[in-house]
């Protein structure tokens, strides 16, 4: 599907550059963004470009370290995901990871929130 969306957005004039990274976006005087490029070693990937705008996709990273999670004795793996059983708890019983904060859960919002739905009927009860 991404590679469908992809492709109608370059026939309709959208620029991908993909294998580069951002290295700094400066606005001009006339409005649009001066863009330079650098590859994943840091050199000049290309000249650097005038856009309109500009979107980067630029991946994520678990932000779990400012939460202490090791003073609490909650594991986690290099990522920063909690490590988690079948039922979204972590090795700590009164701790739960909801969503893909936990290993190996996919980084989806509907798998989030049903992940959260189910964990308040295991903890709460009811039907709804």
């Amino acid at each position: 599907m991404t590679e469908r969306i992809g492709t109608y957005m370059e026939e309709k004039g959208t620029t991908f550059y993909r294998g580069g990274n951002l290295k700094e976006i400066k606005k001009l005087e006339n409005g649009r963004l001066l863009v330079t490029f650098v590859d994943g070693e840091g050199n000049d990937y290309k000249e650097p470009e005038e856009f309109d705008s500009v979107l980067a996709a630029i991946g994520r990273t678990m932000e779990t370290v400012w939460l202490n999670l090791d003073k609490a004795g909650v594991k986690t793996n290099k990522k920063g995901e909690i490590i988690i059983n079948k039922e979204d708890g972590s090795n700590v019983s009164n701790i739960f990871a909801i969503g893909d904060i936990g290993e190996g859960v996919p980084e989806l919002t509907p798998v989030a929130i049903m992940s959260g739905k189910l964990l308040s009927k295991r903890l709460f009860g009811g039907s709804k």
